[in-house]
């Protein structure tokens, strides 16, 4: 075994948890290549099913094949602490109190259920004497005996709050903790006879829970406010138990644990419409022979049963699925039969390929025993009776191995079959592959993951693993059989390696100590997720339905100390156009608005944005999500260099054939004059009165001005040069009948 030093090479950020990279460089020993690496002081929140390794070779070469991962628990003692008893007899004293308080507090509720008694008489029966000094004497010892226990409750709360708040503010070195954990890879190197490769170079990639990330932003303008410089900073926390020194960070607004189906996307042809061959006999191409050579010249084998006696082939199924199928339909004591009838080999495909089956429907599965067994056969009646031919019916179909026709519509996987048949299966494949021939391992196999391939709710959800047969019950180190105390007896269930490695523990007392240890990590992690972003900041998410992903620039280091540290990721140059907006009827007061356009290939999530004006700082604004490629506004507060005032008249007058309608016209002039010394493109807008529905009222504008999005007003440009004015009219008319009249008056604009 050889041990390796690792480093954090990579991180990526995602909006819940993050994806973890780890770098170790091996030259290669005196002595050759070990069996064995092993990579130690792992954070105890790594998700172990989500560990994967790949092998690279920087100065060329190969041979080298990664085939197993297994995690174990390293636990290491630490020194007693320097003040023990004094926490020892906090805790004494502590228990001590909480078992008086609770007897005190069971003797209260006995003595306050102690009430005089009253006297029930029937009705035949004569009124007897009042025992009033008896009674008397009850009350007396209740109210006495209360008021002795009550504040002496009170006494006894108050120093079991003292004396939790002195637990709580004792220093973490005084915490009685004598037990340090961490995890560790072992990775299984299988060499090659043609091996050759000097450095390795190693990557190891696993998830933690306990990391977020939220958005912010930074945008420097120049003097002339015509180019902006964008930087997005996230601030990410993080307690994923290890610091992530000298990494290169990434952060993304996808979330692992959530599960996304890749749409069915239905095809559809675009042109003109061809034309259909008329189905027919035609004479065949000239040399047509030649094509038939390669398969003349391979013999042709006897076969005992031909391809016309099968039914229909499964078109979900390939040919080694259909025998995975078959062999599990069968009863266990028959599918010992065919198995010891099967090499190592398949027999182990056969178990690996079990573990990756779909959902069968009764009917697929029922053509799949059809097609071994022959049109019309019982597969189970004809393994007891003539097993030789089932049996080279098997061998023809794992020689094939012919993909599936079809590929299944659902592209989630769920394994079908229970634990019952799982166990079974697993005895089966330890007694044939535990022989003189060991199992062949795949060669191509450069990549290994921990944990069940087909998981329950994501791909990459954590920290429960299947009941159901998945790749960790094929690794047999990992099945455990509980004893005659426990529950499930004598059945194999699956266990994770950090169990495992617990129970191969020799010092039995320290595993319940690792246990809270272990729990308390994950506790951690929990609540950091649970922890509230800072004001103003919010949890990224996708852009119209899109997630993103930012890679960083730079290297950074993020301790694991729960705490926001602000990372740069990237810089973009965005051109600007500034311009001004007012609303006289509203305010005077001139606004400054910036128009920006995000790049084609970035979006922006939602976050507080810093303004900055060279170096001078302008604002804190608010940045809704931004798509890729679209344009949006950023308000830059209060122009104090443009003065605007608005001066309204109003006439009423009387309209129509018979003057039955009257007319009441406002007209609106506004001057603007620019005290800056650059020019001033100004955006003028009029709200206009709104009448009701139903109503006899009609608005009607007069002046050519732009109208705005929904039609609540109108809005013209005016170009102020520098020390300038300029003026523009707005009017418009409400006709209405004579003998109406606005509520509060027919003159609208004062």
């Amino acid at each position: 075994m050889h041990m390796v030093t690792s480093q954090v090479e990579t991180v990526t950020v995602y909006r819940r948890g993050a994806q973890v990279t780890r770098l170790a460089e091996i030259p290669q020993p005196a002595q050759g290549w070990p069996r064995q690496l092993r990579l130690d002081n792992l954070p105890l929140a790594m998700l172990d099913n989500t560990l994967s390794a790949r092998l690279e070779f920087p100065q060329g070469g190969g041979g080298l094949v990664a085939r197993e991962l297994r995690v174990e628990l390293e636990s290491r003692h630490k020194a007693e602490p320097t003040n023990p008893p004094e926490l020892a007899q906090i805790h004494h004293e502590l228990l001590a109190l909480q078992k008086q308080l609770e007897r005190l507090n069971g003797d209260i509720a006995k003595m306050q259920k102690l009430e005089p008694g009253t006297l029930v008489l029937r009705a035949t029966q004569a009124p007897q004497g009042f025992p009033l000094r008896a009674r008397r004497a009850v009350v007396e010892l209740r109210q006495k005996t209360l008021g002795a226990w009550l504040p002496r409750r009170r006494q006894l709360e108050q120093r079991l709050e003292e004396l939790q708040s002195r637990l709580y503010q004792a220093p973490a070195s005084q915490v009685p903790v004598s037990l340090e954990l961490s995890k560790s890879v072992l990775i299984s190197l299988h060499s090659k006879p043609d091996a050759q490769a000097s450095h390795l170079r190693l990557l190891l990639s696993y998830q933690v829970e306990g990391a977020c990330w939220v958005p912010g932003y930074s945008l420097r303008f120049d003097r002339d406010c015509s180019l902006a410089d964008l930087e997005l900073r996230a601030l990410v926390c993080q307690s994923s138990g290890e610091d992530w020194t000298n990494a290169k960070l990434s952060v993304s607004t996808a979330e692992p644990e959530r599960w996304t189906e890749v749409p069915q996307l239905a095809s559809r042809r675009l042109g003109r419409r061809q034309v259909q061959n008329t189905p027919g006999w035609r004479p065949l191409p000239p040399q047509s022979e030649a094509l038939f050579s390669d398969y003349d010249g391979v013999p042709q084998t006897p076969r005992a049963i031909h391809r016309e006696d099968f039914g229909p082939r499964p078109p979900y199924l390939s040919d080694l699925q259909i025998v995975a199928v078959a062999l599990m339909s069968l009863p266990p004591e028959v599918s010992a039969l065919l198995f010891k009838e099967l090499s190592p080999d398949h027999v182990r495909e056969l178990t690996l390929q079990v573990s990756q089956l779909p959902s069968i429907p009764p009917a697929e599965r029922e053509a799949a025993c059809g097609f071994v067994a022959g049109r019309g056969q019982n597969l189970e009646l004809l393994v007891v009776r003539k097993s030789e031919v089932v049996v080279e019916r098997f061998h023809q179909l794992l020689a094939s191995q012919r993909p599936a026709v079809r590929e299944r519509p659902s592209t989630r996987l769920e394994p079908v079959f229970q634990c019952r048949v799982s166990n079974d299966i697993c005895d089966l494949m330890e007694d044939r592959s535990s022989g003189a021939s060991s199992p062949r391992k795949p060669e191509s196999i450069v990549e290994y993951r921990v944990g069940p391939l087909i998981p329950e709710r994501s791909p990459l959800a954590g920290r429960r693993y299947s009941r159901e047969l998945s790749q960790e019950q094929l690794a047999f180190d990992l099945l455990y059989l509980p004893g005659a105390g426990e529950n499930e007896r004598g059945k194999l269930l699956p266990q994770s390696p950090v169990e495992a490695s617990l129970r191969r523990w020799k010092d039995r007392d320290s595993v319940p100590q690792a246990r809270q240890i272990l729990a308390d990590a994950q506790r951690q992690g929990d609540q950091l997720l649970r922890k509230a972003p800072p004001l103003g900041y919010h949890p990224p998410g996708p852009v119209q339905s899109q997630d993103w992903l930012y890679p960083g620039q730079a290297r950074v280091t993020i301790r694991g100390d729960c705490s926001y540290h602000s990372v740069p990721i990237l810089r973009r140059q965005l051109p600007a156009v500034l311009h001004w907006l007012v609303v006289p009827k509203v305010t005077h007061d001139v606004f400054r608005r910036v128009e920006l356009e995000c790049p084609a290939d970035l979006a922006l999530p939602a976050g507080p944005v810093d303004l900055f004006v060279g170096s001078d700082y302008l604002a804190c604004v608010e940045l809704a999500p931004v798509a890729a490629g679209e344009a949006f506004l950023l308000d830059m507060g209060v122009e104090t260099g443009v003065r605007v005032a608005r001066r309204p008249t109003f006439q009423e007058q009387a309209a129509g054939l018979m003057g039955g309608t009257l007319q009441l016209r406002h007209e609106i002039h506004i001057e603007a004059r620019n005290y800056l010394t650059r020019q001033v493109r100004l955006q003028v807008r009029e709200p206009l009165p709104q009448a009701s529905e139903g109503s006899d009222c009609k608005v009607r504008p007069e002046s050519q001005w732009d109208s705005l999005e929904g039609g609540a007003g109108y809005f013209c440009w005016l170009s102020l040069p520098p020390g300038q004015r300029a003026e523009c009219r707005f009017s418009y008319f409400i006709e209405m009948s004579n003998r109406l009249e606005l509520v509060g008056g027919n003159r609208r604009e004062k």
